[in-house]
């Protein structure tokens, strides 16, 4: 009687992992299909920091790229950027875009960089 109890739990066990997985496994995909393919890319980039009203605040400056795709860019830069707004210049594509920055993630740790993602508004 108990080995049979053992088993049954063991049975319900293995479904609500499965249960689990395969939920897990649909909201991955969920976010993939949300998340366009990015493409590595190193483009010089003019960074033109905004106000709440979308009016230039402060000096623009360059930064280089990591990778881009359909709906953002991701840059890599000495410093976080702290306004919410920025004006994109995409030199090598002869393109200006606005963005909202989404992320300023610290990469390396003797040489401290940034990783900001930007989402692309305009």
């Amino acid at each position: 009687m108990i080995q049979n109890e053992n088993l049954l739990q063991s049975e319900q066990f293995l479904l609500v992992a499965r249960a689990l997985q395969n939920l897990g496994d649909s909201s991955l995909k969920q976010y993939q299909e949300r998340r366009h393919q990015r493409i590595p890319r190193s483009l010089s980039v003019s960074v033109q920091p905004l106000n709440e009203d979308f009016q230039p605040d402060g000096e623009p400056f360059w930064l280089v790229s990591r990778d881009i795709s359909l709906t953002g860019i991701g840059l890599i830069s000495l410093d976080p950027i702290v306004h919410r707004h920025v004006r994109l210049g995409l030199l090598d594509e002869n393109v200006s875009v606005i963005g909202e920055v989404r992320h300023n993630s610290s990469i390396g740790t003797h040489h401290p960089l940034y990783l900001v993602g930007v989402e692309f508004i305009t």
